[in-house]
């Protein structure tokens, strides 16, 4: 069995694999970045899955060691060249590298870590890995700080990085700041790759956690959703006050001062809606997002009022926006 064969029949196998039901006609490795040489080792891998007319591209973080360890053996990929492959964001030993590099804003290959300035990170921290995930995968760093790994990616901008910057930067209480983030180039776009925000112990697994209080939520007594319901207005509201005090000339979203925003710079406007007034969110990297080749200029990020409404409605008291640990595309917005 090839190297690409074997990543193929456990890429299909995970939770986070968006090509379910569908038949897997090819796999390639696009890139493949060396972060941690020797034993144990780690490999940044982009690898693009083809189903006939379609394809997708994902990021694969390959942990290489001679003999794995018993604690290891759940994320076993297979072999290659005698060693034993498994999903490296399992191992803390290699992701305390993850967290130094952007802690050192440093880059490797073709992968740059960069830290947000002024940023208060604590290096050398091991991992553990959030369950419950769909989308993506999110390692929580001692108590401090909580690393989103988005495992399909797409080139453009990153809805989640730059909706969180905008609200940090105005001293927002509904937001976990971001520390840093990893990003690449694709098809000549800057593409993150993950981010790593502030972990406030409050939120739990975060997501999952949320989109069980979200199903709960439809289950409860009217009263109760209405309770719920304004509190989400409130916090929503909020968010909208603080993006809409910026000058209106300048862009609400973006790390890149200046980079225009489809659909204008205030609230809704930011929003598009189709004909029975369901919100419009294409460029969603928690939902099914173009593969590597789309047209970025075909994404926008999702309005943060809608986006704050639906954390709110399922936060509950005390916790936080942004503590993503996978259960998006099972939330009803």
């Amino acid at each position: 069995m090839t190297f690409e064969d074997t990543l193929a029949t456990w890429l299909v196998k995970q939770r986070w694999f968006a090509g379910k039901g569908r038949t897997v006609h090819d796999l390639a490795v696009v890139a493949d970045t060396e972060i941690i040489p020797g034993d144990p080792g780690l490999r940044h891998l982009m690898v693009t899955v083809s189903h006939g007319a379609t394809s997708d591209c994902y990021q694969l973080f390959i942990g290489y060691r001679a003999r794995l360890p018993a604690r290891l053996r759940h994320a076993r990929i297979g072999t290659n060249d005698g060693l034993q492959i498994y999903d490296g964001l399992h191992d803390s030993a290699l992701t305390r590298t993850l967290l130094d590099a952007i802690v050192d804003d440093r880059s490797v290959g073709i992968l740059r870590f960069c830290r947000v300035p002024g940023a208060e990170i604590q290096a050398g921290l091991d991992s553990l890995v959030l369950t419950g995930e769909q989308s993506n995968t999110s390692l929580v760093f001692g108590e401090s700080a909580i690393f989103k790994v988005f495992r399909r990616v797409s080139p453009g901008p990153n809805p989640d990085l730059e909706v969180a910057s905008a609200l940090a930067q105005l001293g927002s209480s509904h937001i976990a700041e971001p520390f840093g983030w990893v990003e690449t180039r694709i098809d000549g776009a800057t593409t993150v790759l993950a981010i790593l925000s502030r972990y406030l112990r409050a939120a739990s697994d975060g997501w999952s956690l949320a989109a069980t209080s979200v199903r709960d939520l439809y289950a409860t007594e009217e009263g109760t959703r209405a309770a719920e319901a304004e509190r989400a207005k409130d916090a929503a509201q909020d968010a909208e006050g603080e993006l809409a005090d910026r000058e209106p000339g300048e862009a609400h979203l973006g790390r890149v001062e200046g980079r225009p925003v489809r659909g204008g710079h205030r609230g809704p406007a930011l929003m598009d809606h189709d004909q029975d007034g369901q919100a419009d969110h294409a460029g969603c990297e928690d939902k099914q997002s173009p593969p590597c080749g789309a047209d970025a200029t075909q994404l926008q990020p999702l309005h943060p009022g809608h986006r704050a409404e639906a954390v709110a409605t399922a936060r509950g008291p005390g916790r936080a926006a942004g503590q993503c640990g996978g259960g998006h595309d099972r939330l009803p917005w």
